[in-house]
């Protein structure tokens, strides 16, 4: 048997393996080069789990819904700049994505849902369940393989092949090269990926989206079947791949050789590692974004960035431990030893950040904190962001007071700028939730609790007793004549003004009929009427309006509350879907209030009048 076919039969046991152990085969012709998405996939995901967030995105792209939303999904995920380190910039790219909601105008999507703690919410468990994992062999990947391209700019590149691509609800998070010659054939592997996977096509020059750094697949992997190896980030020759063995029973490198002929030392890779459950777990739990700052010899600082996926001892410690506190739950003790540079600090934060969450079989918390003692605070500022990633808040850590008074100053200016974002997004979130539909409960959980923690920060400890003014009382005032001046209404010789004597002939206006009108105008102002009659338009609002006078919850609040009240409850929402449900009638009004967050917010309080004054 020849290294071709040898790889061959490698690679279809691992495709074997996988599918036994629930992935999904694909089919490489349907993998979308130019987005490097599976779209197949990428659109029965949010069909099936969330129906009705995609019934009202149809509502919103009534043209091309599905093309729509691969667009927004492509230009989400090629936002990953790799220059950009600021933490809000982490909800682009091939994680972000995973982890964070995909917002178009008011419809809001998750790409992937995580396994939950508990089973106490039916709707995430089945949004989890419908994950879609597929893997795909034998992926010609570049875009730029193809007689179009030749065609259009003289160029084209070569057609490589990636041996297994492995994809999350259509977006790639894993592609693996296989050598399967001899015991060091990894290395040729390794060799592979950093002289012709690259992620930019030397041909055109043209960036691979497949290969490019947080745009496409999160790791990498060079696998043989004795060893492997994975890096993050390709980079050419500079590529730095790291080794992903389990080790061997006596303690050294590489993995022991399994006595059944049959198997690969190298199958826990498949079979445990990027297993459907654990590998959504770490994509979940574990992958983050590392920046460090550098500086060079002339003191000018740049930061760098790398996308920290585990070695294998680090995800097989995190999970005993995990494990173990579950079953035996809180009091017990645990040694784990970490070599210098084995990654120590990341393991650390996982664990803690795990066990903040952890529940057991009856729902309940095993651990109300988890509180982590360093030496160091270089590890604390580390553990801090890494599980910042995680949660999206700052956790607290007990650590060590070696800091000086500079360090003290630093963190008092840091604090007072904090105090000063905290409530200008307080102010900006009231304001702007009033006219926009957020539709997220994050985004209220951190306006409530920054309007109740800003009070609290004092940059600095009052000094001095306040001012008692309860015992002051006024004595006396004084009022003081600073001008007089007489006004003459006819000037010398003028006439004046002459009073009316004739009858006026007009015909006054009605009650209702001004009103109309009144109503005509202000929808007038708000909607390009084009092609439209007066009578379109307040048979538009007639029709919202009916609407919402059926239901009971609504009216209830509009008689009972005050007009600002009114409008801060139900009210909007409720006043979205009878406009979406009248707007078979008349699309294009529809559509123009669904594009604009202000009119909507005039449109509502058109209505809102129109309710009152039916009412009474």
């Amino acid at each position: 048997m020849n290294a071709d076919s040898k790889e061959a039969a490698f690679q279809q046991d691992i495709i074997d393996q996988m599918v036994a152990g629930g992935w999904m085969l694909g089919d490489p012709a349907k993998y979308d080069r130019k987005l490097a998405l599976y779209t197949e996939d990428c659109l029965q995901y949010v069909k099936t789990t969330q129906p009705k967030i995609w019934e009202k995105y149809e509502k919103l792209y009534p043209a091309d819904p599905e093309q729509a939303f691969i667009d927004k999904l492509a230009s989400q995920l090629a936002k990953a700049d790799p220059q950009a380190s600021a933490k809000h910039l982490r909800t682009y790219g091939t994680l972000g994505v995973l982890r964070h909601e995909l917002r178009d105008k008011s419809a809001s999507f998750k790409m992937c849902q995580f396994k939950p703690e508990h089973g106490l919410n039916p709707d995430t468990q089945m949004m989890y369940e419908g994950n879609i994992l597929r893997i795909v062999p034998e992926l010609v990947y570049s875009p730029y393989a193809t007689a179009a391209e030749l065609a259009e700019t003289g160029k084209q590149a070569k057609k490589c092949r990636i041996d297994l691509v492995l994809f999350v609800n259509g977006i790639p998070v894993v592609t693996m090269e296989l050598k399967s010659e001899f015991k060091q054939a990894v290395e040729n592997a390794i060799r592979q990926y950093q002289k012709t996977r690259l992620p930019k096509d030397p041909d055109t020059n043209k960036p691979e989206p497949l290969l490019t750094f947080k745009r496409g697949a999160l790791v990498h992997f060079a696998v043989s079947q004795y060893q492997a190896a994975m890096t993050t980030r390709l980079e050419g020759t500079e590529t730095r791949f790291l080794p992903f063995n389990k080790g061997t029973k006596e303690g050294g490198a590489g993995n022991d050789i399994p006595q059944d002929v049959d198997e690969y030392a190298t199958s826990y890779l498949w079979n445990e590692v990027l297993a459907p459950a654990n590998l959504l777990q770490i994509i979940g739990r574990f992958v983050h974004l590392e920046i460090n700052t550098e500086e060079d010899w002339e003191g000018r600082k740049t930061k760098k960035e790398s996308l920290i996926f585990p070695r294998y001892h680090q995800w097989d410690l995190v999970r005993k431990l995990i494990q173990g506190s579950r079953d035996e739950g809180p009091g017990h003790k645990y040694l784990a030893q970490h070599s210098a540079g084995s990654g120590k600090s990341n393991s650390i934060a996982w664990t803690a950040h795990q066990l903040s969450s952890l529940y057991n079989d009856a729902g309940e918390k095993v651990f109300h904190s988890v509180i982590v003692v360093t030496d160091r605070t270089v590890l604390d500022a580390q553990l801090q962001d890494t599980i910042y990633q995680f949660e999206h808040a700052d956790p607290t850590f007990i650590a060590n007071a070696e800091g000086e008074m500079k360090e003290a100053k630093k963190e008092l200016d840091a604090l007072g700028i904090f105090k000063a974002d905290l409530v200008s997004f307080t102010r900006y979130y009231e304001f702007m939730s009033q006219i926009v539909d957020y539709d997220s409960t994050d985004l209220e959980k951190l306006s409530l609790y920054a309007r109740h923690l800003a009070p609290l920060l004092r940059e600095e400890a009052p000094q001095d007793d306040p001012i008692d003014l309860t015992v002051v009382a006024l004595s006396h005032y004084r009022l003081s004549k600073i001008k007089q001046q007489d006004l003459m209404l006819v000037k010398e010789g003028g006439q004046g003004l002459q009073g009316g004597t004739d009858l006026g002939k007009g015909k006054a206006k009605s009650k209702k009929e001004e009103w109309l009108s009144q109503i005509i105008d202000r929808l007038n102002e708000l909607f390009v009427t084009d092609g439209l009659s007066d009578s379109d338009l307040i048979n538009h609002a007639y029709a919202v309006r009916d609407k919402l006078s059926e239901n009971e919850r609504i009216m209830h609040q509009i008689f009972k509350n005050s007009a600002e009240q009114a409008l801060l409850g139900d009210f909007a929402e409720a006043t979205d879907e009878a406009v979406m449900e009248s707007g078979e009638a008349n699309q294009n009004l529809m559509m123009q209030y669904l594009n604009s967050p202000e009119l909507q917010a005039k449109f509502q309080r058109v209505v809102f009048d129109m309710l009152l004054a039916k009412g009474a």
